[in-house]
């Protein structure tokens, strides 16, 4: 019975110890995988925080690189970036690049974006951004944004404002001493002509801020107004006011004017003398070969030319021949007795006329 409980007793030994070297072998190699980092089946994570470059070493038996670093303590933002290269050899490598906040101040708007190392030229076609010829930035395109950047773009345009101003014309006055005076008579007529006026303008962000006057031509050439200036004095002479009707019925090939006495405003020379009237048959033909007809008159050529277009009035203004055309002559006219015969139409009203003084206003010498 001893004996039986003795051996019992030595089995049991055995067993126990048999079952503390294998735990002391298990610690020994789980101690040992730890400091050296071969437990089987063990994955080594290099855990690279880009912010402050730190690089962290963890061991782990899981493969998704967030839970991987979720259980290394590593926090991961909504907006920071993880590379994961897998693993190879059981090890891999977790990079976290952190992002930031950029701010972009452009056409009146202020845009945040969180980015984790763009270019400023990716910031701004993120917001479909473009930039115009003249267009400013606070930084060049290729900088790579930070933590609390602000972009700042400046618009910038140009612009050409045109003016246009009017150069009033002149006016000269010049002496005619065919006018009467006191009349006028515009020979040019004058125009006014155009200035025009070129700025550039400079417009930051929507606001002028500079103006420069770039150019400054006469577009349009003003002209001169001309205006002549009668100073034509008729020769005095003794007229009374005319009252009665003109006898010749000669349409006028110049324009002349009656003043309020009824004789011509102007006119080259007046003469004074006796003045008779004459008939001829009909078809008679005149000295300058002229049909002979009322408001052809004969005249001494010496005197009065040929062809010179004459007004005749009687000096009491009784009696008006009117226009006449200097066509013919005869002995009385060249003997100086008469300056003037006129053709009257009948017989009756060349002895009403009879001989008269008159007054033979030239108006156009022949």
């Amino acid at each position: 019975m001893k004996q039986r409980i003795f051996s019992r007793i030595k089995n049991g030994l055995s067993r126990i110890h048999v079952l503390s070297f294998l735990a002391m072998f298990a610690v020994t190699v789980a101690l040992i995988s730890v400091m050296t980092g071969s437990l089987f089946f063990t994955n080594t994570a290099h855990i690279i925080d880009k912010s402050n470059n730190v690089v962290k070493k963890h061991y782990t038996l899981l493969t998704d690189p967030y839970s991987i670093l979720k259980e290394a303590g590593v926090d991961v933002g909504y907006y920071d970036e993880v590379s994961f290269t897998g693993f190879a050899d059981y090890t891999t490598y977790i990079t976290v690049e952190r992002s930031h906040e950029v701010s972009l101040n452009v056409d009146g708007k202020t845009y945040y974006h969180n980015t984790t190392g763009s270019t400023v030229s990716e910031i701004l076609e993120k917001f479909d951004i473009v930039l115009g010829e003249y267009d400013k930035i606070n930084c060049t395109l290729d900088s790579v944004t930070y933590e609390g950047m602000t972009i700042e773009v400046t618009r910038i345009k140009y612009d050409e404002k045109v003016v246009k101003s009017v150069i009033e014309h002149g006016t000269e006055y010049v002496k005619n001493k065919e006018l009467l005076k006191g009349k006028t008579k515009v020979v040019t007529e004058g125009k006014d002509g155009e200035r025009t006026y070129v700025y550039q303008r400079k417009f930051v962000d929507g606001v002028l801020t500079d103006e420069m006057l770039i150019s400054d031509t006469v577009s349009v050439e003003p002209i001169t107004e001309v205006i002549e200036q009668g100073t034509y004095v008729a020769p005095k002479v003794e007229q009374k006011i005319v009252t009665g009707k003109a006898i010749s019925t000669l349409n006028p090939d110049i324009e002349f004017n009656l003043n309020e006495k009824g004789i011509p405003e102007k006119y080259t020379r007046v003469l004074t003398g006796k003045a008779t009237s004459y008939i001829a048959p009909k078809g008679a033909m005149t000295a300058t070969g002229r049909l002979a007809q009322v408001g052809v008159v004969a005249v001494n050529p010496n005197v009065i030319p040929y062809g010179s277009k004459l007004y005749i009035v009687s000096k009491d203004g009784k009696t008006v021949y009117g226009y006449a055309i200097a066509g013919d002559t005869g002995g009385a006219l060249k003997s100086g007795s008469v300056i003037v015969d006129v053709y009257v139409p009948n017989l009756s009203m060349a002895t009403q006329w009879g001989a008269r003084q008159v007054n033979v206003y030239v108006l156009e010498e022949g």
